[in-house]
């Protein structure tokens, strides 16, 4: 058996070598790639939930944004005025610090009166009806967003609406 050159022995070690390199390069760009995400990139935002009153009743089906020099996430009412501000589906939240909360009542379902509708029922329709009148209503409102600020309720008058 014939022995390796001492020239073959110097290309295979730096063969070697240089394959190593490249296995750490790209190990090392793989894991790059794998930092952070979109917990990195997130935003510094605070709990941001409340419920909104019109005229002392809750708001259903109204947009709430929360305008900051930062951003400008949103909710909307459910039936019983609640509301929790989301920055985008993954993550929910308001910036911290001075912000314009601006609330716009959207389009409702058409209203139809129901004669056979017992008195209670007529009390709905009632409300129904008035928010229907309101509906493209604005308001702004003033507040400071703060760490453990939260809920914020917002009661509103349709007498102040925009």
């Amino acid at each position: 058996m014939k022995s390796a050159s001492p020239f073959a022995r110097v290309t295979r070690i730096r063969v070697e070598a240089v394959s190593s390199t490249i296995m750490v390069a790209l190990a090392a760009i793989g894991l790059a790639g794998c930092g952070g995400g979109e917990a990195a990139d997130a935003p510094d935002l605070v709990e941001a939930h409340g419920t909104v009153t019109i005229d002392d009743a809750p708001a259903d089906n109204v947009r709430v944004m929360f305008v900051s020099a930062d951003g400008s996430p949103a909710g909307v009412t459910d039936s019983s005025g609640n509301y929790v501000i989301e920055y985008n589906d993954k993550l929910s939240g308001a910036f911290p610090g001075p912000t314009t909360v601006v609330v716009k009542r959207m389009a409702a379902a058409e209203f139809e009166d129901d004669p056979d509708a017992d008195d209670e029922d007529d009390d709905a329709d009632y409300e129904r009806k008035e928010q229907a009148k309101n509906v493209g209503s604005e308001w702004q409102v003033e507040i400071e967003v703060k760490q453990g600020g939260a809920p914020y309720d917002l009661n509103l008058n349709s007498k102040d609406a925009e």
